[in-house]
C-alpha cells in the first residue's frame, strides 16, 4: 500500500504567528496562546495520524512526555521519530536502551551556507532556551521530574480561562479603551470571495461631486464661524463619542469605501483595507487623545493661588489632503482639528473627491453639524483661495514640499496673527543593507517599502544602498522576487501593484525612466493593456546619494553599492540630507543598527522591517527638514498643535484667604 509521510511538529515560529495576527488585526489567533494547549493539540493530532490508514506519521519532538505518549498511542510503532541534529540525542539514546522495538529515528538538519543558517540557528536556540521549553526545563535543577513531564490534559483541565490572559486578542491590542481596527484575513479564501462579490454588487454612482466656486468660500467660513461656539462647548466626552461612532460607521461601510478607493485612487484590495483601518484608528485615537490632552491641568505654585492650564480651539482650520491617502489622511487631519475644538473646511485632492464626500456624509450621519465640517472641491486654485481667506485660523497640509512652502508664504504675508501650518511632505527615503542580512527577510521588506501602493507613498523606499560584497547576488535575488509581483487592475484581488494616479503623473514617471534608460538594471513585464496607466516596478542604478535629487512618486527603486569601509561615511551623507522622513536599516549586527539610527535621525526609522504603513498611536508619522513641520500625526503631541493654551491664575487670598493653609493641623 502507498502511504504518505506526514510530519507532526509544534511551536515553530509561534511568536511570529502571534505578531502577524495582531498586526493584521485578525479575529483570533491561528495558534494556541498557551504551551499546554499546544501540547494537548499535538497529542490529538498524533492520535488522528496514527489512526489514518494511508498515512505514515513522522513524530518530531524533543519532549520526553510527547515521546512516551506517541509510543503509547501507537503500540505497533508504525511511525518514525524525528529530531534536530545536535538536539535530543540523550533523550532518544535513553529511550532506545529501555525498549527493544524502538521506532526508527530520523535526524534532520538544515542545509546551506553559514550566512543563511545563522538566523535559523539563533531561532532554534531562542525557542529551546525559552522558560516553557522542555529542553530548558529538563536541564533546570529547580524543576522536578513530575513538573517537567506533567500531562498537558491535566494542565489544560485546571485552567479556568483557556486563552493566555497575558496575550490580548488582536482587537484588544491597545487596551480596553481603544479597540483595534478590524483587519481582513487574506488567507481566508471564503471571506475574500464574499468581499469580491460584494464589491461587484456595490453601486457608487450616486456619489457625485461638483467643484466649488471660489466666490462661495467666504460663505463657508461664515457658516463655520456661526457653528464654532456650539462645537467648542461640546464636551470632550461627547467629541470622543462622536469620533468613535464615526469609526464604527467607517467599519460598517467598508465595502463601499473599498469600492471608492479602487475606483478613484486605484487602490489594491490590500491597500484599501489598510487605509480604511488607518482612518478608523485615527478616529478612535484622536477621540481618546482629546480627553488626555485637553483636560484642565492644575499646576504647582505658591500657596493661596490656583494655576490652571486650559485649552480651546483656534477657530476654523483648513485641511488640505492628498490623493494617495484620500480617506486616512483626509479624516486624520479633520478629526484632529475637530477633537481640538475647531471647525473645519476640508479640501480633498482633485483626483479623489468622491471618497471625501462619502466620508463627510458619514460624519453627518453620526451627528456632526453640517457647518462644523464642510468641504471645498476642486483643483489647486480652490486650495489657494481657501488659505487666502481672512478667517483662516490654521492649516493642516499633506503634499509636496514646494506646495507647503507656497502655503507658508501666503500665511506669513497675511495681516493679523501668525497662523500655524502643520505640514507633512515627502522625502527621498533611504535603506542601508549590509552584508550580514538574511536575503529573504530583507527582500520582503524592500518589495513592500518600494512597490506597495505602486510606490505612491511619501514614506516609500526611494534609494537602496547595498554593501558591495553582496550586491551582485542580492540584485539577482531581488529582481527574481520582483518577477512575482502582479501588476494589474486594482479590482483583481491578486494585484500587488496598481495604476499610477493619473495621466500627468504617469507621463512624468515615464519621461524620467526614458531619460535613465541606460541605468535601468531591471524592470518587470507589463501587459499591453496597462502600458499607459501603470509603471512596471523597476531598479535604477545610481553611483551616489547625490544622483537622486527628486522624489519620483512611483514604483521606481534606485540602488547603489557601498564598500564596507564607506558605511559610516554613507550614513553621514544620509544624515546631511535636507529630507528627514523615513529611514531603514537591514543588518543582523546590533551595533551597526544602533550606529545607523544615531546617524540618520529621520522622523521614522525602521530596523529589519519595512518602511511603510506607520500604525496610528504605535509609530507616529512625520518628518523634519524638507519633510515636514511636525508634530507627528497619530502621536501624543499632534492634537495640541491645533489648540490654543490658556494659563489662568487666581489669587485665592484676595477673596478671604487660603482655607487649605489656614486649616493645616499642628
Amino acid at each position: 500500500d502507498l502511504k504518505f509521510n506526514v510530519r507532526l511538529v509544534k511551536g515553530a515560529y509561534w511568536d511570529t504567528e502571534i505578531k502577524h495576527a495582531q498586526v493584521e488585526a485578525l479575529h483570533n489567533y491561528p495558534v494556541f496562546t498557551r504551551k499546554s494547549s499546544t501540547d494537548l493539540s499535538w497529542l490529538v493530532c498524533a492520535e488522528q495520524l496514527c489512526d489514518a490508514p494511508n498515512l505514515r506519521p513522522q513524530i518530531a519532538t524533543h519532549n520526553a512526555f510527547s515521546l512516551a505518549a506517541a509510543l503509547e498511542i501507537d503500540k505497533s510503532h508504525s511511525f518514525e521519530f524525528q529530531r534536530l541534529h545536535g538536539m535530543g540525542a540523550l533523550l532518544y539514546d535513553c529511550a532506545r536502551e529501555m525498549m527493544d522495538d524502538f521506532p526508527a529515528v530520523r535526524v534532520y538538519a538544515p542545509v546551506g551556507d553559514h550566512e543563511n543558517l545563522l538566523a535559523y540557528l539563533v531561532r532554534r536556540l531562542l525557542e529551546n532556551g525559552a522558560n516553557t521549553s522542555f529542553v530548558n526545563r529538563f536541564l533546570d535543577d529547580r524543576c522536578s521530574v513530575d513538573e517537567v513531564i506533567q500531562d498537558p490534559v491535566e494542565r489544560v483541565d485546571k485552567l479556568d480561562y483557556k486563552p493566555h490572559s497575558g496575550i490580548p486578542l488582536p482587537y484588544q491590542l491597545y487596551g480596553e479603551n481603544r479597540p483595534n481596527s478590524e483587519g481582513l484575513d487574506f488567507g481566508d479564501d471564503r471571506r475574500i470571495t464574499d468581499l469580491v462579490v460584494a464589491l461587484q454588487r456595490c453601486n457608487t454612482s450616486s456619489v457625485a461631486v461638483t467643484p466649488t466656486n471660489s466666490s462661495s468660500l467666504p460663505d463657508l467660513f461664515d457658516q463655520a464661524k456661526s457653528a464654532i461656539q456650539n462645537w467648542q462647548s461640546t464636551s470632550l466626552l461627547q467629541r470622543k463619542k462622536m469620533l468613535f461612532d464615526l469609526a464604527d460607521a467607517l467599519q460598517a461601510e467598508r465595502v463601499t469605501l473599498t469600492k471608492l478607493l479602487q475606483e478613484e485612487a486605484g487602490k489594491t484590495l490590500v491597500d484599501a483595507n489598510a487605509e480604511i483601518r488607518e482612518a478608523i484608528d485615527f478616529c478612535r485615537y484622536y477621540g481618546l487623545e482629546c480627553l488626555r490632552c485637553f483636560q484642565p491641568t492644575e499646576l504647582l505654585g505658591p500657596t493661596g493661588e490656583r494655576n490652571l492650564l486650559t485649552y480651546s480651539g483656534r477657530g476654523t482650520f483648513v485641511c488640505i489632503s492628498p490623493w494617495n491617502f484620500p480617506l486616512a489622511i483626509f479624516l486624520g487631519q479633520i478629526t484632529a482639528a475637530l477633537a481640538a475644538g475647531n471647525t473645519v473646511i476640508g479640501k480633498p485632492a482633485e483626483q479623489t473627491p468622491r471618497i471625501a464626500l462619502y466620508a463627510l456624509n458619514l460624519m453627518k450621519h453620526v451627528g456632526f453639524d453640517e457647518h462644523v465640517v464642510q468641504l471645498a472641491f476642486g483643483n489647486g486654485e480652490v486650495g489657494q483661495a481657501l488659505i487666502e481667506q481672512d478667517s483662516v485660523a490654521g492649516v493642516a497640509f499633506t503634499g509636496s514640499h514646494a506646495t507647503a512652502k507656497r502655503i507658508n508664504l501666503v500665511l506669513a504675508q497675511k495681516s493679523g496673527p501668525i497662523i500655524p501650518l502643520i505640514a507633512e511632505t515627502g522625502g527621498i527615503n533611504v535603506m542601508v543593507a549590509d552584508a550580514s542580512i538574511l536575503f529573504e527577510q530583507a527582500i520582503d521588506d524592500i518589495l513592500d517599502s518600494a512597490f506597495r501602493s505602486a510606490g505612491q507613498r511619501c514614506s516609500a523606499l526611494r534609494l537602496l544602498c547595498i554593501q558591495e560584497q553582496i550586491f551582485d547576488d542580492f540584485f539577482v535575488a531581488l529582481s527574481n522576487a520582483m518577477k512575482t509581483l502582479n501588476v494589474g487592475s486594482p479590482h483583481d484581488p491578486a494585484t500587488d501593484v496598481g495604476p499610477i494616479i493619473d495621466a500627468e503623473a504617469w507621463h512624468m514617471l515615464a519621461t524620467y525612466l526614458a531619460s535613465a534608460a541606460g541605468k535601468v538594471l531591471f524592470q518587470t513585464d507589463l501587459l499591453p493593456e496597462y502600458t499607459t496607466t501603470h509603471i512596471a516596478p523597476c531598479l535604477v542604478q545610481v553611483s551616489s546619494l547625490d544622483d537622486v535629487t527628486d522624489e519620483h512618486f512611483g514604483p521606481i527603486l534606485h540602488v547603489m553599492s557601498f564598500k564596507s569601509h564607506e558605511r559610516l561615511m554613507l550614513l553621514d551623507q544620509i544624515a546631511k540630507s535636507p529630507y528627514g522622513l523615513t529611514f531603514g536599516v537591514q543588518t543582523r549586527i546590533d551595533r551597526r543598527a544602533v550606529e545607523a539610527l544615531e546617524f540618520a535621525r529621520s522622523g521614522n526609522m525602521y530596523v529589519n522591517r519595512n518602511m511603510i504603513g506607520a500604525t496610528v498611536g504605535v509609530q507616529p508619522f512625520g518628518g523634519h527638514g524638507l519633510s515636514g513641520t511636525g508634530p507627528k500625526a497619530g502621536g501624543p503631541n499632534y492634537l495640541r498643535r491645533f489648540a490654543r493654551e490658556h494659563s489662568i491664575s487666581t489669587n485665592l487670598v484676595a477673596t478671604g484667604g487660603n482655607p487649605q493653609l489656614l486649616n493645616l493641623e499642628e
